[in-house]
């Protein structure tokens, strides 16, 4: 692991407990709030203050779902990733196998 991918994992770790401090009052202010922009947002009464506001409410909102599931996902892509390079190593192989195989004439 290079700095800038440990320092990035260290990043990632820190905001999810950081995340983690919020309480379910909170989340429940953020969604309603979120609700009420979204709403003004569709009336197309919403100000541009407004605007930005939605966009923190809904990234506060993601850093709370990352705390709660990110590191079960990080789990699961590093899984895919490894399948997905199984499958290329075993076409790989299979390539080879394929190469070195005499196929009988017709």
């Amino acid at each position: 692991m290079n700095t800038r991918s440990a320092y990035a994992a260290g990043a990632k770790a820190a905001a999810r407990l950081n995340a983690t401090t919020a309480t379910a009052k909170e989340e429940e202010d953020l969604l309603s709030e979120r609700q009420r922009l979204l709403d003004r947002l569709f009336s197309g009464e919403i100000t541009t203050e407004e605007k930005n506001r939605l966009d923190y409410v809904r990234w506060s909102l993601d850093r709370i779902e990352d705390a709660r599931h990110g590191a079960t996902l990080d789990a699961l892509e590093i899984q895919a990733d490894a399948y997905e390079s199984f499958v290329v190593e075993v076409n790989k192989f299979y390539e080879q196998l394929n190469s070195r195989v005499q196929r009988p004439k017709r």
